[in-house]
């Protein structure tokens, strides 16, 4: 789980990035556990960046509005 973590990270290369969206937006859809969707949740979802200096500055405030996943463009 912690490899799909790493791949919501504004970090991480944005193809990747969109396809780790993608998947978490159609198990939601399919009203899959909460346990089970925190497989899809980057740790700055909870409040800490794993990335140290690298911290790409990603409004953590943003989880408590359902936009924390949104389509990203670099």
């Amino acid at each position: 789980s912690h490899e799909q973590n790493k791949r919501l990270c504004w970090c991480a290369q944005e193809e990747i990035y969109h396809l780790a969206r993608e998947l978490r937006l159609k198990l939601e859809k399919k009203s899959i556990p909460t346990n089970l969707l925190g497989l899809f949740e980057p740790p700055c979802y909870h409040g800490r960046c794993a990335e140290g200096k690298r911290y790409c500055g990603r409004d953590l405030k943003l989880r408590q509005t359902k936009g924390y996943f949104p389509e990203r463009k670099i």
